[in-house]
């Protein structure tokens, strides 16, 4: 991307804010539990933690849509494909580490949750901003190697939001499972419910 082209209006979506309100109101519904098992919320309490999953996972796609469109703007649209597999990278390492650390972030899940939706928005803008001052030109690609480097350093940037954007959508499911997680619950008879309502709709 070449240095002094206009940033994009990503800085100006405002749906990491309204899920930040929204989680913030299913959080303080929550009753007391386990420590290690699912929070216990009303129905108001769900309603706001679909709205902020909601919102952040659309927030995630918009920004996925976004710097794929940058690439495609400013760089070759090849670099654009691998816009999807920074993201999937980002959840994927933090599935990782979060599988590793299960315990602490079922302990720290509020805290861990709030920091990361409220670093997403912060991150996004300010990786795109530091995009915008490598002067990344992908005609010098092969002759000059300090074109590899300014890359590299484009795809870390924008994988640090997504980071972000993975770790809160894990401790909400990690502290929901009763309400996300219905394939991996095997006591949940809705699982078993929707097991017979695939088969039968595959048998006719």
């Amino acid at each position: 991307m070449q240095a002094g082209a206009p940033a994009p209006n990503i800085g100006e979506n405002l749906s990491p804010l309204i899920a930040s309100a929204a989680f913030d109101s299913a959080a303080g519904a929550a009753a007391a539990g386990a420590a290690d098992g699912d929070i216990a919320l009303d129905a108001r309490g769900r309603l706001a933690l679909y709205l902020a999953v909601g919102l952040a996972a659309g927030s995630v796609i918009a920004l996925q849509i976004d710097i794929m469109r940058v690439f495609a703007v400013g760089n070759w649209t090849h670099f654009g494909s691998l816009v999807v597999s920074l993201a999937m990278l980002g959840f994927g390492l933090t599935s990782a580490v979060m599988a590793v650390a299960t315990d602490w972030f079922s302990r720290h899940w509020r805290i861990a949750a709030s920091v990361a939706l409220g670093l997403f928005g912060p991150l996004a803008v300010g990786a795109n901003l530091y995009i915008q001052q490598l002067g990344f030109n992908p005609i010098y690609l092969v002759s000059d190697p300090a074109q590899k480097w300014k890359l590299a350093q484009i795809f870390l940037a924008s994988l640090t939001p997504f980071l972000a954007g993975a770790v809160f959508l894990g401790c909400v499911f990690l502290k929901n499972n009763k309400t996300f997680g219905i394939r991996f619950d095997t006591t949940d008879d809705r699982r078993q419910r929707l097991k017979e309502w695939i088969t039968g709709y595959l048998d006719t």
